[in-house]
């Protein structure tokens, strides 16, 4: 008993004693464990320090990016300012210009009509000279000014070369042979005019005073409408007698064709561009269309609920324009042989007179009864009203080069448009004895042919650059320098001897 008892105890002892190591070793594991949880929370530690720097290093990339966008939008925002302030100061820049450019041509345009009043005042005093070298000074400004063509400069020019030579700046009345001018047409081509009378007797005229007028015919009645062909071969003439006598000038016959067709007065006749066609209106209101190749009776296009008063064919194809007393302008586009492809109608505030196409047919100017010219557009049918005669209008002409358009009036004046500056005053042409009934320029478009309703033919100079040329010629000096100072120094842009 004794030895197992002490057996006992010696178990229970190395139990103890494994105990002792267990727990030891426990403890040493515990202490491994908390020095592991100690050296994790450090990390983690570590690894918050480290999450915050990252987040706060993002947020400061992020700020500094969006300071650099904020920067580059600064930038362009200042550069697109300064896009537009440079816009802005080339546009004040373009407006000061103009605004100089436009006080230098109202400078220029006072300068040129205060030398042509004191051309006039040296004109009044006798002073022939004086007066036709401040009258060159006048065109000068005019035309630094870019008018071109305005009325005082042209008036000083034209009465200056008057008192200068005999007449040789016109006007220049030839008087007809007739009793009174019911009829007249000019032809470019041929340089001469054709006059029908109201005694039925019908003149070609030449432009020089030299030239004595050629009886053609004389017929019973009034001659009431008078035509030439585009080259100057073809001559018509129609009358009261309801009848049209066609002249075929080149072939040496003095007997004209008799076109019959109309039952009533002719009033207007017109050959087309080609002159293988020919138009016709009577008092009736019928318009007609015939060839020439077989002088036939030819066709009716249509009719006026009054008078035919014009006709015009366009200058580039068979488009002809016919007016009426009833307001209307009809527009017929026709084919080779003379039938009616299509028509148009215009109609006006008032009874349209006279008719004619600019160059290339762009524009159809109206002569009306109110006294006013209408010039149509027609890719668009726009209206610009002319205005300034005092009575109606019976006469419209466009110069070769398309830059001018006469309108002759009942009033006795003539009006020279320039198309160009149509806000500019036109040129007045007014020493007529009668009221105008046709106007025509010549083929250069130097001279315009006015025939009146009374016995003249009235010639008139309308380049103010020839006029000038004209009166150079005539004088023999240039102005002093007291009366540079005197006249023209003062308010002038430019010193003397540049003149």
């Amino acid at each position: 008993l004794a030895g197992v008892a002490f057996r006992q105890r010696s178990t229970a002892l190395e139990e103890r004693q494994i105990a002792f190591l267990a727990t030891q070793e426990a403890q040493r594991e515990r202490a491994k464990a908390d020095s592991s949880a100690a050296a994790l929370a450090v990390l983690f530690t570590e690894a918050d320090s480290l999450q915050k720097i990252a987040t706060i290093s993002a947020a400061a990339e992020r700020q500094q990016r969006q300071l650099a966008l904020a920067s580059r939008d600064s930038a362009a925002t200042e550069r697109e300012r300064a896009e537009v302030q440079a816009r802005l100061a080339e546009m004040l820049r373009d407006q000061a210009i103009t605004a100089r450019d436009t006080a230098l041509k109202s400078q220029r345009q006072v300068q040129a009509v205060a030398l042509a009043i004191k051309s006039r005042r040296q004109r009044q005093l006798g002073d022939n000279t004086l007066a036709a070298l401040l009258a060159l000074e006048s065109y000068r400004f005019d035309e630094l000014s870019g008018g071109q063509f305005r009325n005082e400069a042209y008036d000083a020019l034209r009465k200056s070369l008057n008192r200068l030579t005999a007449n040789s700046g016109g006007p220049i009345a030839l008087q007809a042979p007739t009793a009174l001018i019911t009829a007249t047409d000019f032809s470019p081509a041929l340089g001469q005019i054709v006059v029908g009378g109201s005694d039925g007797s019908l003149y070609l005229m030449g432009l020089g005073s030299a030239n004595e007028p050629r009886l053609l015919e004389k017929r019973p009645g009034v001659v009431t409408a008078t035509a030439f062909g585009p080259a100057g071969d073809l001559l018509a003439s129609g009358g009261g007698d309801y009848l049209i006598r066609l002249w075929r000038l080149r072939d040496g016959s003095k007997d004209p064709e008799i076109l019959g067709g109309h039952e009533n007065r002719i009033s207007a006749i017109a050959f087309s561009p080609d002159g293988g066609g020919m138009a016709s209106g009577s008092a009736a209101g019928v318009v007609i269309f015939r060839t020439l190749r077989d002088s036939n009776q030819g066709s009716i296009l249509g009719r006026h609920t009054g008078r035919v008063l014009a006709l015009a064919f366009h200058s580039r194809g068979l488009t002809l324009a016919s007016a009426g007393a009833d307001k209307k302008v009809f527009l017929w586009k026709l084919q080779d042989s003379g039938s009616i492809a299509s028509s148009d109608t215009l109609n006006l505030p008032a009874t349209p007179r006279a008719l004619a196409f600019s160059l290339f047919g762009d524009y159809l100017a109206v002569g009306c009864q109110d006294g006013a010219t209408r010039l149509i557009s027609l890719p668009n049918g726009r209206v610009q009203t002319l205005r300034g005669h005092q009575k109606r209008v019976n006469a419209v002409a466009f110069s070769p080069d398309g830059n001018l358009l006469a309108s002759g009036s009942s009033d006795k004046t003539i009006r020279l448009w320039n198309l160009q500056k149509l806000a500019d005053d036109p040129i007045v042409l007014s020493e007529h004895e009668a009221s105008i009934r046709s106007v025509s320029f010549t083929t250069k478009g130097d001279k315009l042919i006015a025939g009146t309703f009374g016995k003249d033919i009235v010639l008139w100079l309308t380049s103010t650059s020839d006029l000038a040329d004209k009166v150079r010629k005539q004088v023999q000096r240039n102005l002093t320098l007291e009366e540079w100072q005197e006249f023209v120094g003062a308010a002038s842009e430019y010193p003397y001897g540049k003149n």
